[in-house]
């Protein structure tokens, strides 16, 4: 008798999927504390007396930049983010929404991340009429 757990996105489709600890590696996308980051380095334990080894991995948070921390098992499950990644050409910023095109040419727009660390740089380029894609 089993008791399985499933967590669904919004979209009846998850927002993650499960990676084993061994297969974790640096420039990798993983979940750590639920923000998904980039692993930008780690170190693997020496197998202890109870057989296993632990990863001790440092990754950055793709939306805020700050610096995670996580520690866990080899054979551990561990879970990944689906990242998919596009080119926006940044034409606007009024109002504290961000006005881009897509590779269609068409206008998208976003809310301006005002306490990100990325969005000081961005203002700034924008301010000074640099050519800027992000």
């Amino acid at each position: 008798d089993y008791n399985l757990e499933y967590e669904k996105g919004e979209s009846s489709a998850s927002l993650t999927y499960p990676v084993e600890g061994k297969d974790v590696r640096v420039n990798k996308y993983l979940m750590i504390k639920e923000h998904p980051c980039k692993v930008i380095s780690m170190d693997i334990s020496k197998t202890g007396k109870h057989g296993h080894a632990k990863i001790h991995l440092f990754g950055r948070d793709l939306l805020t930049d700050k610096k995670m921390e996580r520690i866990f098992m080899t054979d551990d499950r561990v879970y990944a983010p689906f990242v998919k990644k596009f080119e926006l050409e940044v034409f606007a910023l009024e109002n504290d929404i961000l006005e881009c095109l897509n590779e269609n040419d068409n206008t998208e727009e976003f809310p301006f991340p005002k306490n990100e660390i990325f969005a000081y740089k961005l203002e700034e380029m924008i301010e000074q009429d640099k050519e800027l894609s992000i």
